[in-house]
């Protein structure tokens, strides 16, 4: 996957930057930086720094069967729009370091 954060965002706080190491395990977890949600968040960059596969979904979200997320392999990082909704993650055992960044 690409990263590609367009740097002509006038609408976008560069104060509001900031990042996190999240630990998932095989229940959902929300991913997000502090203890709650952003309400200021534009866009989030997730990168799966483990050695599993990440899912990501809504707070359903599974490693299989009909709430399966969509997987992020190891290394792989994905960019989403996405404003004060939250989005999960889960892994299928252990625990496994994600880092999350947040422009607000």
């Amino acid at each position: 996957m690409t990263l590609s954060l367009s740097p002509n965002r006038a609408d976008t706080n560069e104060s509001l930057l900031q990042t996190a190491v999240i630990d998932v395990t095989t229940s959902p977890v929300e991913l997000k930086v502090g203890t709650t949600r952003n309400p200021e968040r534009q866009a989030i960059i997730i990168y799966n720094d483990s050695n599993r596969t990440l899912y990501l979904g809504p707070a359903t979200v599974a490693v299989s069967g009909a709430n399966k997320g969509i997987p992020l392999l190891k290394g792989q990082s994905a960019t989403i729009s996405i404003g004060d909704i939250g989005i999960f993650g889960v892994c299928e055992a252990g625990t496994n370091s994600i880092i999350i960044m947040e422009l607000g």
